[in-house]
C-alpha cells in the first residue's frame, strides 16, 4: 500500500481526489459503458491509500456521479446531477439574469475599503454603496458578487432594483451608462464567507473576476468583485483577427460587440 503524500494543501487528500475525478467525469473522460479503474489503480495514480480513494468514491456516489453494479464495477452515472456542467453567461449579461436566481445578502452604504476606494478613485473611508448577491443555477450556487458603486449613483437604489436587472441597465436608466470596463480574472482560495455561500471547502480554488466600469468621461462608477465556483462557471471567448492591423479581438462566445463592452484588444505579436 502506498503511503499518504505530504499534506501541502489545506484540503483533505480525499477531497482533492474527489474534485479531480468529478471534473474528469463532467468533461467526459470516462465512457458510461466502461467501468472506472479499480480503487487500487486510482490509489496508485494519486500515490495514496485505497481507504482515501474509497472515501472520495463514496462521496461521488452519494452526489449521483457514480453508480455501482454489483459484481461488475463502478460506472459513471447515465444522468449526471442537474447543474453539474459549467455554464458561461458572459456572452450576454441579460441572459445570465434570465437563467439564474439571485439572493441579496447585503445592501447599503458603507465606508469604502482599500480595494474599492482605489478602484473608484475615492478616499478610503468615503461612503460607497455595497451589495452582495448570490447567484444560483437550478438551486446550486454559482457565484458570489460583491459590488461597490459611487454614492452619487446608488443613493436612491432599492433592493428591488438590484434584484430586477443587471447593473449596466440601472446605470443606463439613470443617465450614467457604463461605456467601458476593465476586467481581471485570477484564481483565489475561498475564504470562510465565500466557502459558506458557494458550498465549498475553505481554501478551495475559486475563480475571481474583478471589474471596474467607467462612464463616458472615463470616470470609474462601479467596482465588481466576483467569486465563482470553478466547477460551475466558465468564461468562454471567441477570437477574431484583423488581418490588416494584426490585432486580435476577444469577445464573449457567440456575442456581437455591443454585448461585450469590455472586449479585449491586443497585439498578436507583442515583440
Amino acid at each position: 500500500m502506498n503511503s499518504e503524500p505530504q499534506q501541502t494543501s489545506p484540503l483533505p487528500i480525499y477531497w482533492r481526489i474527489y474534485s479531480i475525478l468529478r471534473e474528469e467525469i463532467i468533461d467526459g473522460h470516462y465512457n458510461v459503458s466502461v467501468a472506472l479503474p479499480s480503487e487500487d489503480a486510482i490509489a496508485e495514480r494519486f500515490s495514496t491509500s485505497r481507504l482515501t480513494v474509497r472515501k472520495a468514491m463514496d462521496l461521488l456516489k452519494s452526489e449521483g456521479y457514480l453508480a455501482t453494479r454489483r459484481g461488475v464495477g463502478t460506472f459513471v452515472a447515465a444522468t449526471l446531477p442537474p447543474g453539474s456542467e459549467p455554464h458561461s453567461f458572459t456572452s450576454n449579461l441579460t441572459d445570465m439574469w434570465k437563467q439564474t436566481e439571485t439572493k441579496l445578502l447585503e445592501f447599503g452604504m458603507i465606508a469604502a475599503p482599500a480595494d474599492a476606494a482605489a478602484a473608484l478613485e475615492v478616499e478610503q473611508g468615503d461612503l460607497v454603496h455595497k451589495a452582495i448577491r448570490l447567484r444560483s443555477y437550478k438551486g446550486r450556487p454559482i457565484g458570489l458578487l460583491t459590488t461597490f458603486i459611487q454614492e452619487r449613483l446608488a443613493k436612491n437604489y432599492t433592493p428591488d432594483d438590484f434584484m430586477g436587472a443587471p447593473l449596466f441597465k440601472l446605470f443606463l436608466r439613470d443617465g450614467s451608462p457604463s461605456v467601458t470596463a476593465r476586467q481581471r480574472i485570477s484564481a483565489r482560495s475561498a475564504d470562510p464567507f465565500s466557502a459558506e455561500h458557494l458550498e465549498v471547502e475553505i481554501g478551495s480554488p475559486i475563480l475571481c473576476v474583478r471589474r471596474i466600469s467607467y462612464d463616458i468621461d472615463g470616470k470609474p462608477i462601479s467596482f465588481l468583485r466576483s467569486h465563482f465556483r470553478h466547477d460551475r462557471y466558465e468564461i468562454e471567448w471567441d477570437l477574431e483577427v484583423d488581418t490588416v492591423s494584426q490585432k486580435a479581438i476577444w469577445r464573449g462566445a457567440g456575442s456581437d460587440q455591443k454585448d461585450m463592452p469590455n472586449t479585449a484588444l491586443f497585439d498578436l505579436d507583442p515583440n
